[in-house]
């Protein structure tokens, strides 16, 4: 099957979420339209109380608005993909921006490899200014991911509408760790369906980068909340590769302790160790929570990151 064929058989719809951010959200959308080729962009407004509602009338017919009572990202991408008609669907946060090509490459991808249900590109990290921070490209996973290599990051990857909807979508309620829980399930429809990832090395979505005071899914209740939704859900596949299991208790336990629960952090830290034994630093995250005063300065001061998984 070549582009053109793409084209014809496959549309792709591209699913912009956004909350009051109506000074961000219509550049968003101008990347989506931008796309060769897109079959429709749909924009779910997820109770916004700004101008948001005006920002989206300017571009009139050209999208579809899907407006709801807040629910949080993820019931705001599931709303988007139920509406959605394309048959493969990608996700755009509101200050994000989709690179030229971002349509057409990814297609090309899908169309030239093994039968897939996903395609993924690198991403371009920015700060506020637009200046570059960093690339993130595809990587080999392991095997909690039937060792595929991949990236799960919105924008960096479009899913066959119908994979997505079998799988259940994104998990409402989950605070954190919603792409990598998306991933978990789609490598595991993957694996039954005897389907594959293509991917793409080029940076084909621009990602912005706010400070954690504007990223409520970085607070450690949502860290410590969501790492163990994840645990329960996944330990089992999780457990196929120490790192990524020792990595989800590493973060609960090291919330756990920014939050001063340092008995539930020393178990749960003493799992990240048991589960990963080689690596120093699991052992050095145990040491601190067992003694409280020193892991305050390190964890709550925001050294955590450095110690983090």
């Amino acid at each position: 099957m070549n582009m053109r064929r793409w084209r014809q058989v496959d549309t792709t719809s591209i699913i912009v979420t956004t909350y009051d951010r109506a000074d961000l959200v219509g550049r968003a959308t101008e990347s989506a339209l931008a796309q060769a080729g897109v079959h429709e962009v749909v924009v779910v407004d997820d109770g916004s109380t700004d101008d948001t509602s005006a920002v989206l009338a300017r571009f009139e017919d050209r999208i579809r608005v899907v407006r709801q009572a807040n629910a949080g990202l993820s019931a705001a991408r599931n709303a988007g993909a139920e509406n959605a008609t394309g048959t493969w669907i990608g996700f755009l946060d509101d200050d994000d921006r989709l690179l030229a090509g971002w349509l057409s490459h990814l297609g090309d991808a899908a169309t030239h490899s093994a039968p897939t249900a996903i395609a993924c590109c690198a991403a371009r990290y920015v700060d506020t200014t637009g200046s570059e921070i960093r690339i993130a490209r595809p990587r080999p996973l392991g095997p909690a991911f039937g060792d595929r290599t991949a990236l799960f990051l919105a924008g960096s990857f479009v899913v066959r509408r119908s994979a997505f909807i079998d799988i259940g979508g994104y998990a409402q309620g989950l605070r954190c760790s919603h792409q990598t829980e998306l991933g978990l399930r789609l490598a595991q429809y993957l694996d039954e369906n005897d389907l594959d990832v293509a991917c793409v090395d080029e940076p084909l979505v621009e990602i912005t980068v706010r400070a954690p005071s504007a990223r409520p899914m970085s607070s450690p209740e949502a860290l410590y909340e969501g790492s163990i939704m994840v645990l329960d859900r996944h330990r089992d596949r999780l457990g196929l590769d120490p790192r990524w299991l020792a990595d989800f208790y590493s973060v609960a336990g090291v919330s756990a302790a920014r939050l001063g629960r340092y008995a539930e952090a020393r178990r749960l830290l003493l799992h990240a160790a048991r589960s990963n034994p080689g690596e120093a630093r699991r052992w050095a995250r145990l040491a601190l929570a067992a003694f409280p005063p020193i892991g305050d300065r390190v964890w709550r001061s925001g050294e955590f990151q450095g110690l983090a998984a």
